[in-house]
């Protein structure tokens, strides 16, 4: 054999030996796949989970936000505010910005009574508050308006002395009203105000309108504004002609609409 021969014969043995690359071992191809599909689907779900729960979480504290900063449902309970709301109505208060006007109808946190009430607000800080002599309710010396009352007061709860000046936060304060606060102990929980004179000087603690200390006739302010609240059914209430004046902190927001009953869907005024 001659050396042509040779070289021929080696290059046609290397061919019979050169691997081929397009060959795959199948069976392990299929199981990479389904692992990687598995993976796939183990964190498509993780996913899903997370959104869910993330959605959830959200949703919560939005909900907690609205219904503590901007408008929260409450339950109307009992007749004190007849004819305009009855027992049972569901009603949106709104929170957020809101201040108080004369006429408005507000839900209170009542620290007396340790429950939230629904009355309307008849004077303002600063106001005056009276009664003449046929019952009717006035401020500022004026008759008020009241087309919304089931009838005229039968009698006034006689914890103050009317014509009443409300309290309005910077102004010199009452002696009259910081007393009064001692007066509602026809409730469970009355208010803690104890008033002592020693060596001619008057304290006072546990009131809502001033500081703990030293009360000076003339001197003394008010630390917050105060309202004066009465329910629409005037011999069915407990309002401030027994509970007190409200101090603004117990005032929750203004009850703007009432949603059910459906059939009397609406504002509130």
């Amino acid at each position: 054999m001659d050396e042509n021969n040779k070289v021929l014969e080696t290059e046609n043995i290397n061919d019979e030996y050169i691997p081929d690359e397009l060959s795959y071992d199948n069976a392990s191809f299929e199981d990479v796949s389904t692992e990687v599909e598995a993976e796939k689907e183990k964190k498509s779900w993780q996913r899903e989970l997370y959104e869910w729960v993330s959605s959830i979480a959200v949703a919560v504290v939005l909900a907690f936000v609205i219904n503590t900063y901007c408008f929260s449902l409450v339950q109307v309970d009992g007749p004190s505010m007849q004819p305009t709301l009855y027992h049972g109505e569901r009603l949106v208060v709104r929170k957020l910005l809101y201040t108080p006007d004369n006429g408005d109808v507000v839900i209170v946190k009542s620290d007396v009574l340790q429950k939230y009430i629904v009355k309307r607000v008849i004077a303002l800080p600063g106001q005056e508050i009276g009664f003449d002599a046929e019952r009717n309710v006035m401020v500022d010396g004026e008759i008020i308006n009241e087309p919304y009352i089931a009838s005229k007061q039968e009698n006034l709860y006689y914890l103050y002395s009317y014509p009443l000046q409300i309290p309005k936060k910077g102004e010199v304060a009452s002696l009259e009203v910081i007393a009064a606060e001692m007066s509602t102990d026809m409730i469970e929980e009355p208010v803690s105000v104890s008033i002592e004179g020693k060596d001619g000087k008057i304290y006072v603690s546990g009131s809502k309108f001033v500081k703990d200390g030293e009360f000076i006739p003339g001197e003394t302010k008010y630390t917050q504004d105060g309202y004066f609240v009465l329910g629409d059914n005037r011999n069915h209430s407990s309002d401030s002609r027994n509970l007190g004046i409200i101090p603004k902190e117990e005032i929750v927001g203004k009850a703007f609409l009432r949603f059910m009953p459906f059939s009397e869907f609406g504002l509130i005024k």
